[in-house]
């Protein structure tokens, strides 16, 4: 009997079963740790995200913190500057409200002086009236005489004869009466220069009146001797009656009666020089009011209107077409083209101009760049108007630009300048490196402040042998007062003059 190999009994059914359960536990245990270590994984993606998220939220909370202390610092500056520009305003307030209480002073003397020359002008008319008829009743008079002399000299032919003997004494005294009349001439010349000369005293303002009560009291003085002239023409009549009666009595003498006669002529040659020259008195006045009257249309709402080679700056940004920054007003670039032409029509001297538009660029609508335009009266206005109204303001405000070609005509004597805007430099150069990041109310006091300085300093500062340049602004119903202060500063600084125009 052969010896067969034997399973130990630890090998048994029970010992696989064992290994089998063990063997589960552990694909159980390792199921489980994979499961914990995806769970893990998961979360350590979500942690870093988290992660990242924070740290970019952080990076832009300090940006903005960075950022909001760099504007607490503008905006302290900012406070510290408006504070400053508001003393600065308040005192170029008062002084411009100075300024304004003195030319509405001028202008109200002015209009009492201009009340006064009309009263004496309206004075001057009666007594003219006056002369006139008295110049008329005495020239009647004068011819009643004449023709009653005439039929006296026919009623008394007979005398004539009589006169052939007393000619040489007639011819002597017509002579003489004729070197009278000659120095009556030359006394009338002495007056007319005389009147000449007071003419050119006339225009200082404050001797008007003492001429126009010497002129009254002239007249007065005219009327009464041509009164009395009157009445030696009654006498005269009277006379030549009673010569008449003791002609036709008594025979009186011819010679006499031509005496009488010369001296009869000689009263109404009088009267008459007296009149022309009451006359003269007259035109001088008229002329003085028309004087006065060309005076006070030549001033441009207190502007007095000066030169001969003159530049008209003329702002076109989009704002010269608005009432205010959201509302758009049609009516309100028409008027403006309109007031530069009634300006332009007011300047008496006006011999050359040119007109620049402005807005980020400049441009010439009516001439040529650099070249003078000849001013005709009788054209250039409408031609100045057709052209501006054509234009469409658009853009920003560029003051630097102009007024850097505006001074290229400082060599070709330029003598005057008038510019026209409702607002700020808000372009252009004049900003510090990095300027175009400041807030708009830093960029337009840098450029506002360096236009002022190049202006005093470099484009029309002192040059041997030629003039500074005249500067006057006009400005249009603008909404910020500190536009109507920088204007009028401009206009100060030049020795020009501002007006702002409203609505």
């Amino acid at each position: 009997m052969s010896n067969r190999n034997r399973i130990p009994t630890v090998f048994g059914i029970y010992m696989l079963d064992v290994i089998c359960c063990a063997l589960g536990c552990v694909i159980l245990l390792w199921q489980l740790k994979h499961v914990e270590a995806e769970q893990e994984t998961e979360h350590a993606r979500k942690s870093e995200q988290e992660a990242k998220l924070a740290l970019e939220k952080w990076k832009a909370t300090n940006t903005e913190f960075l950022s909001a202390s760099a504007e607490i610092d503008n905006l302290r500056q900012a406070l510290q500057e408006g504070i400053k520009r508001e003393a600065r305003l308040t005192f170029e307030k008062g002084q411009a409200e100075k300024e304004r209480d003195d030319a509405i002073r001028i202008v109200a003397l002015r209009e009492k002086d201009l009340d006064k020359l009309r009263a004496a002008y309206a004075a001057s008319e009666a007594i003219l009236k006056t002369v006139t008829v008295d110049r008329d009743k005495l020239r009647d008079q004068y011819k009643l005489a004449t023709a009653d002399l005439a039929s006296k000299v026919q009623a008394n032919a007979e005398l004539l004869l009589a006169l052939t003997a007393s000619e040489k004494k007639t011819a002597a005294a017509q002579k003489q009466a004729a070197a009278r009349k000659l120095d009556a001439e030359e006394t009338a010349k002495r007056l007319a220069e005389q009147l000449a000369r007071l003419q050119d005293i006339e225009l200082k303002n404050r001797d008007l009146d003492k001429q126009l009560s010497a002129l009254r009291a002239d007249g007065k003085s005219a009327e009464a001797k041509l009164v009395a002239s009157a009445e030696r023409v009654k006498e005269l009549e009277a006379a030549l009656d009673k010569n008449k009666k003791d002609l036709s009595a008594s025979g009186i003498k011819v010679e006499t009666l031509a005496k009488q006669l010369l001296a009869t002529l000689k009263t109404a040659d009088e009267a008459m020089a007296l009149i022309d020259a009451l006359q003269k008195d007259k035109t001088a006045l008229l002329n003085r009011a028309k004087e006065l009257q060309a005076e006070s249309e030549r001033r441009f709402a207190g502007i007095a209107l000066s030169g001969k080679n003159v530049l008209f700056l003329v702002d076109i940004s989009g704002s010269m077409a608005m009432s205010d920054a959201k509302t758009a007003d049609p009516a309100k670039w028409p008027h403006v083209c309109e007031t530069l032409v009634q300006l332009m029509r007011s300047i008496k001297g006006l011999q050359h101009f040119q007109v620049i538009a402005f807005s980020d660029k400049v441009g010439y609508p009516v001439g040529s760049k650099e070249k003078w335009i000849r001013y005709d009266p009788d054209t250039t206005p409408q031609k100045v108007l057709t052209a501006m109204k054509a234009v469409q303001p658009d853009g920003e405000t560029n003051m630097h630009a102009v007024f850097a070609e505006a001074f290229r005509y400082r060599a070709a004597e330029l003598d005057t300048i008038y510019i026209f805007s409702d607002g700020l430099p808000n372009a252009g150069e004049g900003l510090p490196p990095g300027g175009d990041k400041l807030p708009e109310a830093q960029q337009i006091e840098y450029l506002t402040r360096d236009l002022r300085n190049k202006l005093k300093n470099k484009w029309n500062g002192p040059i041997p042998g030629q003039p500074r340049i005249r500067i006057n602004a006009i400005g249009f119903f603008f909404e910020s007062p500190d536009v109507g202060a920088f204007l009028w500063a401009l206009a100060r600084e030049h020795d020009g003059s501002f007006v702002g125009m409203s609505k």
